[in-house]
């Protein structure tokens, strides 16, 4: 497979489950997303601006760079969901105007397409939890 190709597949996977993910996110109340199932758990607020660092850490790695976690932050008064969604835009424009497309395809697989589906387990099972009545098959709507 072509880097080229291999980076679209990347990216699109890494699409579908951010939007399973926010489809996760849609409809819980602000104490909700504030609120943790356990002391070591995040957050789904925690969990969203989590990702957005993910997609830091991708435009580091694509710019040969090391990502040190724990350093994103929103802009200020910028919602969680806010952040991630423009630093999703952000990651991406970097990944397809990387010099080396086959590198970019497996760092966006690893750090935001891969990584995103193991959150939305987790937040899915924070949702249920909250609000057994939800449609955990709505993620795939």
């Amino acid at each position: 497979m072509e880097g080229m190709d291999a980076l679209q597949i990347s990216l699109t996977a890494s699409d579908k489950a951010l939007r399973q993910f926010t489809t996760a996110l849609n409809g819980l109340s602000e104490a909700e997303s504030a609120a943790k199932l356990g002391e070591h758990s995040l957050s789904p607020n925690e969990m969203t601006l989590h990702l957005a660092e993910c997609r830091a850490a991708v435009m580091a790695q694509i710019a040969g760079q090391e990502h040190e976690w724990g350093t994103f932050q929103p802009a200020e008064g910028e919602a969680p969901t806010a952040a991630l969604e423009r630093m999703q835009g952000e990651a991406k424009a970097a990944a397809a105007a990387a010099a080396d497309p086959a590198k970019a395809a497996e760092v966006v697989m690893d750090y935001m397409a891969l990584h995103d589906a193991y959150h939305v387990g987790q937040l899915v099972t924070y949702r249920l939890t909250c609000q057994p009545e939800w449609d955990h098959y709505s993620i795939y709507r």
